[in-house]
């Protein structure tokens, strides 16, 4: 593990800061990215996705890890969609394999790492399942912290691992975006640390480790990348990472973008669709329904600007994909693919199935990579 100095920079203007870091922009409010000074990136060798890819990643001290990371997840290539599509290559990065069965757990080790190294010992989430499980996951066997977790009734029955005395239970009787605002008030008032949600340079970075090792796996140059998207943080850490790798030499051009939503909560898709740069009000769902649990984010006000300009810089769009067609990937997913996967995660592969109905020619001799993150 080579350390560097870390740069911590505006995507949104030119603001820059050695080393000091921020949640968002001081100058816009914008996010915030990471690059290493010297811009120098390699793998590793491990068996573990931290150790390998340490110098993708916001953390400067692996004194400081809460574990390792997490073993690698399966990658194949669909043999169903090979048949159908015979020039275009489908691949299949199966995150159900982790220990809590999502993307979730590379994410939360990074976040919670980086968190150590700021000394914060007390920290807020606000999860539909999957982020606070992970968390809480980790932080079983670490009872110098404190994880204060915000749900929101109905995904109560979906959170996991949350018995340990460290792990507290803040209920919200609403939605998950009432939840989240909670959690921020929590924090404010307690002096609490908020792990950022999708302006978290770590939890990004944690999540688009699935992306370089979908690399590493494959020697694939991916043309297409498609994901279940909430807020899109996946996506842009996938764009993030995705970029290091091109400075570096190690991939020649980032992927199309491919965010893809539930058509009862699509409010990324409806704005996309219409042009616009911004979420406006007509586009935000309120009290958001759907059978994919983990993405159902109806207010992505402060999200969706950023993801549009990396959607829109690689040449990407944004998908939306029915109950109907959701349960049909999830099908498929289970007795063709041999992966287990929920709905949450069946999501991404419905916006490809429906993708390609419409754009065979375009896939013609590219290289897709479909992320079932749960």
């Amino acid at each position: 593990m080579t350390k560097a100095p870390l740069v911590y920079f505006c995507m949104d203007c030119s603001f820059s800061s050695d080393g000091k870091h921020y949640k968002k922009c001081p100058n816009c409010g914008g996010v915030i990215s990471y690059r290493r000074a010297d811009n120098k990136y390699h793998i590793e060798k491990g068996e573990y996705d931290v150790e390998r890819y340490w110098d993708f990643l916001p953390l400067q001290d692996p004194t400081k890890l809460i574990r390792k990371g997490n073993k690698r997840t399966p990658l194949t290539e669909s043999q169903e969609f090979k048949s159908k599509y015979p020039a275009t290559k489908v691949m299949l990065k199966d995150e159900t394999k982790t220990v809590t069965g999502s993307s979730k757990d590379r994410m939360a080790v990074v976040a919670l790492s980086q968190l150590n190294e700021f000394g914060e010992k007390s920290i807020v989430v606000s999860s539909t399942g999957n982020v606070a499980s992970a968390s809480a996951w980790l932080l079983r066997n670490h009872p110098e912290f404190q994880l204060h977790c915000f749900i929101a009734d109905e995904f109560v029955p979906r959170h996991r691992f949350m018995d340990a005395p460290n792990i507290t239970v803040h209920r919200v009787n609403s939605d998950y975006d009432a939840a989240i605002k909670e959690g921020i008030q929590f924090s404010s008032e307690n002096n609490v640390y908020h792990d950022g949600g999708y302006f978290s340079v770590a939890k990004r970075a944690g999540l688009g480790m699935a992306f370089i090792e979908a690399w590493e796996q494959s020697n694939l140059t991916f043309d297409y990348y498609f994901q279940a998207s909430s807020s899109g943080m996946g996506v842009l850490g996938v764009y993030e990472v995705a970029k290091k790798m091109k400075d570096s030499g190690m991939i020649d051009r980032i992927p199309a973008l491919m965010p893809v939503q539930q058509s009862s909560c699509d409010p990324m898709v409806k704005a996309f669709e219409a042009g616009e740069e911004k979420i406006l009000p007509e586009f935000i769902v309120d009290k958001p329904r759907g059978i994919a649990k983990a993405i159902l984010t109806g207010d992505p006000t402060v999200c969706y600007p950023s993801l549009y300009k990396v959607v829109k810089e690689t040449n990407g769009s944004f998908i939306s994909v029915t109950e109907e067609e959701i349960r049909s990937a999830e099908k498929h997913l289970n007795k063709v693919e041999n992966i287990k996967a929920t709905a949450d995660g069946a999501v991404a592969l419905a916006g490809f199935i429906k993708y390609a109905e419409t754009h065979a020619d375009e896939l013609k001799g590219k290289n897709v990579l479909v992320n079932i993150t749960g």
